[in-house]
């Protein structure tokens, strides 16, 4: 962590390789202020950028299991190998992973509509059954807790594909925002900023976008003194995100 400037505003550089040694993760990290005595009575920040690697995959823990059935018989569960995929990939692993579980010689064939960007599944025996209790519901297009039932040998998938993955992410910190943040759906929340990661290819590092740095505020109701740091990276629903040996950074501007 560096501070720079002597004069008001202050800059404060926060990255994840200053974390202490107790700290759980490179996105789940604190750090110790050295210079806290420059942080003293802030009235209001602005995150001037952050900086985080889409390490994030489209099929996960999260969402990597097909439930279904052939039609009359019981139900089965497909997973799904965790990894970043694309449509060729995605439709491969679905066949291996149906066809090992299902009566032998129920040969299924998955097909994309280049138009309408759905999947069909066509089997040679008996048709499938896909149910809405399966996690991919939403990657592969299925209405998440409907079943899509089979027409004869064929089963069409009623939404287009989504393998988009995660679009964004969020930065939380208790000792930045103080309770600041305000889920619609959860209530108060340490929420600092949301790095947009739709358009950041899988593998490379995403930041805020121009539009973001005048909307990047908060001021507290009453000065605080910054004495360490927490930072959280988190999905829109809450949950801790892992960017494994890669590193994150923000930049804050501290006005007082």
């Amino acid at each position: 962590m560096n501070i720079t400037s002597a004069s008001l505003p202050k800059t404060l550089v926060i990255n994840s390789k200053d974390k202490t040694p107790s700290s759980v993760s490179n996105s789940n990290f604190d750090i110790e202020c050295k210079e806290s005595y420059l942080t003293q009575s802030v009235k209001r920040i602005v995150i001037e950028d952050a900086v985080v690697p889409n390490v994030f995959t489209n099929i996960n823990e999260d969402n990597n299991i097909l439930n279904f059935k052939e039609a009359g018989g019981g139900i089965l569960q497909a997973f799904l190998p965790i990894g970043q995929y694309n449509i060729t990939q995605l439709i491969s692993a679905l066949e291996i992973e149906i066809e090992s579980l299902i009566t032998i010689g129920n040969v299924p064939s998955i097909t994309l509509d280049p138009i309408a960007n759905k999947l069909q599944i066509d089997m040679s025996n008996t048709g499938l059954v896909l149910l809405g209790t399966s996690t991919i519901s939403e990657v592969i297009g299925m209405i998440p807790g409907q079943d899509v039932l089979n027409v004869g040998l064929q089963t069409l998938l009623p939404r287009i594909i989504n393998l988009s993955g995660l679009p964004i992410v969020y930065i939380h910190s208790r000792a930045l925002s103080g309770g600041h943040g305000i889920d619609a759906g959860k209530g108060i929340t340490n929420f600092v900023v949301a790095i947009p990661l739709s358009n950041v290819p899988y593998g490379s590092y995403g930041s805020l976008l121009p539009k973001d740095y005048v909307v990047s505020e908060i001021v507290y109701d009453s000065p605080r003194n910054i004495t360490s740091l927490d930072i959280r990276l988190r999905d829109s629903s809450g949950k801790l995100l892992d960017i494994q040996n890669n590193h994150m950074s923000l930049i804050v501007k501290l006005y007082f």
